[in-house]
């Protein structure tokens, strides 16, 4: 009983952040004069009310379970997780029901928020009130991070059940590796990276033209990858290189792992030997800095295929003529590939209209054209070159039946064992894409002759990218959806961001005994 105790604390602390969080979002909208007394239709009530009760809610759980944390072990912290990413959803949805004709659609762009997909219901989002906007943004970069690694960040007495946490809800490789000797310390620095850079994307998104509102919003957004946006054109609606150039930088970096950030903070911080320390750093300290990015061989082969990718759309399109200038083909190939690829789901451009074979790619691309550790979804760069190394090496055997060679990625060779899950990862993976084209085909019969709807739909949430092709593509949106295919594609994106394996775990006999 101690040990299912021990989910308490850390599940009320991480309410409390929660409800906390709803509170922002209301006073923000009571200052630019929204009704208050107005609940159910578009007032700022449903966050008070709904922040105070789940507030209290996980004060309580916490006072509860105070003293069993230590207890935490691999099954709690499996339940915690889910229950974490499962029912949080369903309190950020109450805001957003005022603005969708079902719950399931709330509980829909709730769980599009949190695990930073930005496919959406809505229609006419200019039209939103600040508070509405200021939520999806919000959720969105609480989502990308994790509040569970929040949670750990300021809950250090977890101990070994920190570090589960953490392990849980860090995707990719990240989960192997050992940051600091303390997780809440390796936790606090990833967050306040994540928070730095937000602020430096929301001060240049000011810089380059957007109102306060729009640059909190889209820097949460962009940093999460998320790609919520507050107006229906996406990034069309600025029209503005400058713009679209800013949140290329920054969707790069956030599809970078944090690991990797964390340690140039780190580096960029700490005093070279024998040297004085100032506040500009010299020629030795910037070259130590940046190595640790050149060090980085899933960096190195992220930003290498996602070159390759940019260039392969711009010859598409070129070959196509679909723009009257190469400029144009440039501008538009770059922005869209780059969102796609890195899974955040902005638009500049209805790409959907584009070849048939250029958003094909770019969709493709989305699936593993982000590093682990990052708040990226999808299959991840490293799992993506585990596999290829996997291949290179069975074309060795082969050739030499009696070859023996260690799958190596960078100076570090992979145990067979991680091997093995990264390819029963993969598995998975594809297999539930297929099971969700087919469930959608099932689901929705307006699909019918049309199986481009359903896939793309099933691999852009799945791989938590947001817009796919055809009747879901940038021009449109997932609100129509029936009401069972709502409730998959909120699975679906679940699914992806809990990374396939750790959800199935809830079927798994064991788990229950």
């Amino acid at each position: 009983m101690q040990r299912w105790l021990s989910i308490f604390d850390p599940l009320g602390k991480v309410l409390a952040i929660y409800a906390c969080s709803m509170f922002v979002p209301a006073t923000v909208g009571m200052l630019r004069g929204e009704p208050v007394f107005v609940l159910g239709e578009g007032g700022v009530d449903k966050y008070f009310i709904a922040g105070t009760l789940v507030l209290a809610l996980g004060l309580l759980l916490a006072r509860i379970g105070r003293g069993h944390a230590h207890y935490l072990q691999a099954r709690q912290a499996f339940m915690l997780v889910l229950l974490i990413w499962i029912f949080l959803p369903m309190i950020g949805a109450i805001p957003l029901y005022d603005f969708t004709v079902s719950f399931s659609q709330a509980y829909f762009e709730a769980v599009s928020g949190m695990t930073a997909s930005g496919a959406t219901v809505l229609s006419d989002i200019d039209s939103l009130p600040t508070s509405a906007m200021l939520w999806r943004g919000l959720i969105s970069w609480m989502g990308g991070m994790g509040l569970i690694v929040l949670a750990v960040a300021i809950l250090p007495h977890l101990g070994v059940g920190g570090r589960q946490l953490f392990k849980n809800e860090m995707p990719g490789p990240i989960k192997e590796q050992e940051l600091s000797p303390q997780i809440a310390e390796t936790a606090k620095g990833l967050w306040l990276v994540y928070f730095g850079l937000t602020l430096a994307c929301a001060f240049c998104y000011w810089l380059g033209g957007m109102t306060p509102l729009d640059a909190v919003v889209h820097a949460c957004t962009t940093l999460s990858l998320g790609g919520f946006s507050n107006h229906d054109a996406s990034f069309a609606y600025f029209d503005s290189p400058l713009i679209e150039g800013i949140a290329v930088f920054f969707m790069i970096v956030a599809g970078m792992n944090f690991a990797t950030h964390y340690s140039f903070a780190r580096a960029a911080k700490s005093r070279i030997p024998g040297r004085s320390s100032g506040r500009w750093p010299g020629a030795p300290r910037v070259r130590r800095m940046f190595a640790v990015y050149q060090s980085d061989f899933e960096c190195k082969a992220y930003l290498t295929t996602l070159l390759a990718g940019i260039a392969v759309v711009i010859l598409v399109l070129t070959v196509a003529s679909h723009y009257p200038d190469i400029g144009s083909t440039i501008r538009y190939s770059i922005f869209n590939t780059v969102s796609i690829a890195t899974t955040t789901g902005y638009s500049s451009a209805d790409f959907g209209a584009w070849p048939l074979a250029a958003p094909l790619f770019i969709l493709l691309l989305a699936n593993f054209t982000s590093c682990g550790g990052s708040t990226g979804g999808g299959v991840k760069m490293m799992r993506a070159i585990t596999v290829v190394k996997v291949a290179q090496f069975e074309q060795i055997k082969l050739l030499h039946s009696h070859a023996s060679q260690n799958i190596k990625i960078g100076q570090r060779i992979l145990p067979d064992s991680i091997v093995a899950s990264i390819l029963f990862f993969l598995l998975a993976y594809v297999a539930s894409i297929i099971a969700f084209t087919l469930l959608f085909v099932l689901t929705e019969p307006q699909f019918a002759g049309d199986l481009l709807t359903p896939f793309s739909a099933a691999a852009a949430l799945i791989s938590n990218t947001g817009p796919g092709l055809g009747a879901v593509g940038p021009a449109a949106t997932y609100g129509g959806l029936s009401e069972a295919g709502t409730w998959l594609g909120a699975l679906a994106m679940l699914l992806g961001r809990l990374e396939l394996l750790l959800f199935l775990l809830l079927f798994r006999r064991e788990m229950w005994s």
